[in-house]
């Protein structure tokens, strides 16, 4: 029996880093094979989407995929699991993602950028808000995905090249004094423009 083993590997050198860096979240749809372009492990081209960058400061952002044989033939399993820090007026949103089939890319540490759920898209399987119980602790949501391919998860060299339009979040402007400080209300909550 073969193996199909046919080159080695040398030990590379030590900058792996782990961890997720960012996440790019999208609304799915489901396009036709011919619209998406691959070479080999790279997407090359997808019909123009907006997406939207969420920035991970914790540790605790992984991403993984493991190769399963079913009934169905072979699969590639992808998982991810984030952490969104602050509980702020977005909670309803991000509540709103649970069971919900989206689209993501996942960027590395390195730099890497991976795209889940390419054809099937990805379904939030939870979504766990915590407050925290002292000044220390973790106040924001932890958020798990997953998704099930016929194949591994491509690469991705360039974002816009590629047709991904990253939308930039909404900051909202606010009045200055002449100073440069916030004009404030009488409750210190700050005036917007």
């Amino acid at each position: 029996m073969i193996c199909g083993i046919g080159k080695g590997r040398t030990e590379p050198c030590y900058n792996n880093i782990g961890g997720l860096k960012n996440i790019y979240l999208f609304t799915f749809v489901n396009y036709r094979n011919y619209q998406i372009q691959t070479n080999g492990s790279n997407l090359v081209s997808y019909p123009s989407t907006d997406i939207y960058k969420y920035e991970l400061r914790a540790d605790a952002n992984t991403f993984s995929t493991d190769v399963s044989n079913d009934e169905d033939g072979q699969s590639y399993n992808q998982n991810a699991s984030f952490v969104l820090k602050g509980l702020r007026n977005d909670y309803v949103e991000i509540n709103n993602l649970l069971n919900k089939r989206i689209g993501v890319i996942v960027e590395t540490r390195l730099g890497h950028f991976n795209i889940m759920g390419l054809h099937n898209g990805v379904t939030v399987k939870s979504v766990k808000g915590s407050s925290g119980g002292g000044r220390a602790d973790f106040r924001g949501f932890n958020i798990s995905l997953s998704a099930k391919e016929k194949n591994e998860p491509l690469f991705i060299n360039d974002l816009q090249d590629t047709g991904f339009n990253i939308v930039a979040p909404i900051v909202p402007f606010y009045l200055l004094q002449e100073n440069g400080y916030y004009l404030l209300q009488e409750n210190n909550f700050k005036i917007l423009l």
